[in-house]
């Protein structure tokens, strides 16, 4: 049988990198276990924030937006009672024999020892049987999910996702149309530049055509330039209630050292106030 993974890569231009999701992951124990450690801080984010607003997914479709490597959150939304859960992603993480199985297995393992309310054996069945009969895959940009979607789902979860679109307006606007009357979405959003996160605005000093550029050549993965002020605006223009929680804040010195340099610069944020720079990370809680 040929390799998904080698396949993908082949296809992919040099001047390129290929998408994170479709290298071969380290099935080494000490990555394993580092990925399992991971998967847990996403279950227990997405449990947090899911009770938080006093919402049961006990009989309801949830979605995860661009899951990772290895799909946790999207098996752990199962395990937190979900009766059907979607997948999306452009690039969903291609099954891998010596890596999915064994974190399955160890993500059942760490959730029975540490006894956390949730179902164990979702992730027992998926090391057995894989992803069929547990999750519903859409491979699709999240622009395009509108059209891509075979209904609507009560609940959506991202993390440090949306700042990777490549067109935010209409990823909100597809995010209106397949989110149910009355649901609910959970994004986690990560508003630094991601080539160094210990320069999280230097990006802003680029112009939008030069970002451009480079986030094309690296798949959107360098972050956004848009601010949350920004795209809390888009996500009000669609119809959603929200409510926006900063959890990331830039440290004073930075900013101090990096806000004459945008004063001084030809960028379309160089008159942006300075409270509109400091939060560079939050939760986003919508409602439809």
């Amino acid at each position: 049988m040929s390799d998904p993974m080698q396949a993908a890569e082949q296809e992919m231009p040099d001047r390129w990198m290929p998408p994170v999701n479709l290298m071969r992951r380290d099935a080494s124990e000490a990555a394993l276990k580092r990925d399992v450690d991971y998967g847990m801080q996403v279950m227990t984010g997405f449990s947090v924030w899911t009770e938080g607003q006093g919402y049961s997914l006990a009989g309801k479709r949830a979605m995860e937006i661009g899951p990772g490597i290895n799909l946790v959150g999207c098996i752990g939304l199962r395990a937190l009672g979900a009766a059907k859960v979607y997948v999306a992603d452009r690039w969903i993480a291609p099954w891998q024999e010596d890596y999915n199985p064994i974190f399955c297995r160890m993500m059942a393992e760490r959730i029975r020892a540490e006894g956390r309310p949730w179902d164990a054996s979702v992730f027992d069945h998926v090391a057995t049987n894989g992803y069929q009969g547990t999750l519903h895959l859409v491979a699709s940009a999240a622009e395009d999910l509108a059209k891509n979607m075979p209904e609507q789902v009560d609940a959506i979860y991202s993390n440090a996702v949306l700042e990777h679109m490549a067109d935010h307006r209409a990823t909100v606007q597809a995010l209106a149309q397949i989110t149910a009357p009355g649901g609910i979405n959970f994004h986690q959003v990560d508003f630094r530049y991601h080539e160094n996160f210990d320069r999280p605005l230097d990006y802003l000093l680029m112009t939008r055509e030069k970002f451009e550029r480079e986030s094309i050549a690296k798949h959107y993965e360098l972050g956004c330039q848009l601010r949350p002020h920004e795209l809390r605006a888009m996500f009000e223009d669609a119809g959603f209630k929200l409510a926006w929680h900063p959890n990331s804040l830039t440290t004073e010195p930075y900013l101090a050292e990096f806000l004459p340099q945008l004063r001084a610069s030809q960028s379309e944020y160089r008159n942006t106030p300075v409270e509109l720079l400091r939060e560079v990370g939050g939760l986003y809680v919508l409602r439809h």
